[in-house]
């Protein structure tokens, strides 16, 4: 039926039934043209465009038929349908816009044959000049869908003194081409691999085409690259096509599709997979040792997986000669596999310390080859231990910094020690210098403070000297007796304070400065820079210092002799 419907439509082309147009033809339609049962449409009121302009926004599946007189232009847009219910070219949009005022228009769909009115899809008498749409849904006017085949569309115009009939021909296609994927050879195809296929080789069969359906095939690759591959045959028949890539192509399965297509939207599709091997199989280490240690596993466990199994297991023992495994089994398409290496790591039940190595080696049933290695040093000698830079052995602060020493290219971190009440609380800090510093907090009465070195193996160091810090709340004051520059002077206050004030007077009793801190806490920090209270320089010579610290309904006043020498 396909086949016929086209050599029909092409026979019509021949035979002179292509779309025409008289500007001034007086032929009237026949008595059994007349126009039945016209379906509603819809009109739009756009003013401006053009044919050219129309044709150009709404598509390239557009048929246009010559303009005249009276009709400015007649556009289908998919003159081939397949009303399949797809929705795709499901149906045909027609836009008709009149050139100028006239007294009637229709468009009807005719027999081919027979030239007798199928349906009339528009019909207005005294037109405006605006574009006109309807849509045809490859029916007849009793809504029964139309066989396959080639139809035609008759507009028909008329004026006073002009009549006007263009014709274009639409159908009716609804058979759809059909390719089929047979099959693929190689299904697993290793490009590079002396021995193998160097193509892959896609046969296909073609049924129900004709002249102008169209047929693509793509190979999409395991990342989701998409290939044209050029196809050969687009008739009906048995093909077949080759596909090669190059040996760094992507590893994985790979997907082939078919695409047979007409101009009525019908298509078909047919795919299939082949996998590309281009990747050698993976090694991996199952819970590895560490590139230094001082406490090894004994036993060193593996896999090797690929999909297409592996083979040819070796391992080489700190770059010795090849030796098997202890044990191996396989876990779906992974191959684990064990190496003891007790015996070689041990002398007299002592680990030896010396750099070690690794190395695993297989191949895929292919011939890909991988190869994995790894390297561990044993080290039993703890690092030296740090030393620790003295400290005061009473402190009114809750924190005091601690830092020291220790040799960097033998340690790796430190941790710091101290006791808090009956815990021990432990400051691990990664070694970037020979020296170190951590602040530690703390406990009322008395803490005790050490440190340890750790090396990358984990070996420990012995502790470090200690040191013994007393931590109690009191009233107290803390500032240098002689200021040689701008210094802090520093209140402690056992209670909550309110604010503390502080007055420095010159020796023959005259305020210099005045400075305050109005905030609730139990201690104060206030900065002198050795200025009065008008920003100048205050002279060299003694000074005294009254404090005063309020505590809500009551005050302590405390004074200090200092002196300022530059």
């Amino acid at each position: 039926m396909r086949k016929t419907a086209k050599v029909f439509a092409a026979a019509l082309v021949c035979i002179g039934l292509m779309p025409t147009v008289s500007s001034a033809v007086s032929a009237s339609l026949a008595s059994g043209e007349t126009p039945v049962g016209p379906r509603a449409f819809r009109s739009s009121t756009e003013a401006e465009g053009t044919k050219a302009e129309v044709s150009a926004q709404d598509g390239k599946l557009a048929e246009t038929s010559n303009v005249g007189e009276l009709i400015e232009y007649f556009i289908i847009f998919y003159p081939s349908i397949s009303p399949n219910g797809d929705g795709v070219q499901d149906s045909s949009l027609v836009k008709i816009r009149p050139a100028k005022s006239c007294n009637s228009f229709s468009l009807t769909l005719e027999d081919t044959l027979s030239g007798s009115t199928i349906d009339t899809i528009l019909s207005l008498a005294n037109p405006d000049t605006i574009e006109y749409k309807d849509v045809w849904d490859g029916k007849d006017s009793l809504g029964a869908m139309l066989p396959e085949g080639c139809y035609k569309l008759h507009l028909h115009a008329s004026s006073d003194s002009t009549t006007e009939n263009f014709y274009s021909f639409v159908f009716v296609d609804t058979t759809t081409p059909t390719v089929h994927l047979d099959s693929i050879e190689p299904g697993i195809y290793t490009p590079g691999v002396p021995g193998t296929p160097e193509k892959i080789k896609l046969y296909y069969t073609n049924s129900g085409f004709s002249a102008k359906d169209s047929l693509r095939a793509d190979v999409i690759d395991a990342d989701g690259n998409a290939e044209e591959v050029p196809v050969a045959g687009k008739v009906d028949g048995h093909y077949s096509v080759e596909w090669s890539t190059s040996e760094n192509a992507p590893d994985g399965f790979y997907t082939v599709s078919f695409v047979a297509s007409d101009n009525a939207g019908n298509k078909s599709i047919s795919n299939g997979t082949f996998e590309v091997d281009t990747a050698p199989p993976a090694i991996a280490f199952i819970d590895s040792i560490p590139t230094s240690t001082n406490h090894p596993a004994e036993l060193v466990k593996g896999s090797c997986f690929d999909r297409n199994g592996v083979k040819d297991l070796a391992l080489v023992w700190c770059n010795a000669d090849t030796i098997p495994p202890d044990t191996t089994y396989m876990s779906g398409d992974t191959l684990i596999w064990t190496l003891n290496i007790a015996d070689s790591i041990k002398a007299n039940g002592s680990y030896i310390e010396k750099q070690y190595s690794l190395k695993v080696l297989c191949n895929d049933t292919f011939g890909h080859e991988n190869t994995k290695a790894f390297t561990f040093t044993i080290d039993i000698t703890p690092p030296p231990a740090p030393v620790l830079h003295p400290i005061p052995s009473s402190s009114l602060e809750s924190e005091i910094t601690i830092s020291g020493s220790v040799d960097e290219s033998e340690a790796d971190s430190i941790v710091v020690y101290y006791t808090s009440g009956v815990d021990t609380v432990s400051i691990s800090i990664p070694l970037l210098a020979e020296s170190f510093s951590a602040t530690v907090e703390l406990s009322e009465e008395t803490t005790t403070i050490w440190a340890v070195a750790k090396d990358k193996a984990g070996n420990v160091s012995a502790p470090s000297n200690f040191f013994t810090v007393k931590y109690s709340k009191e009233d107290a004051y803390s500032f240098p007796e002689v200021f040689r520059g701008a210094d802090h002077f520093v209140i402690y206050t056992k209670e909550q304070a309110q604010s503390v004030e502080i007055e420095i007077f010159s020796i023959d009793g005259r305020l210099v400065r005045r400075m305050q801190d109005s905030r609730p806490a139990t201690k104060f920090d206030l900065r002198w820079n050795l200025r009065n209270d008008d920003g100048e320089p205050v002279k060299n010579g003694p000074y005294l210092v009254v404090f005063k610290t309020s505590f809500g309904s009551s005050r302590r006043v405390d004074k200090k002799l200092i002196a300022v020498v530059r």
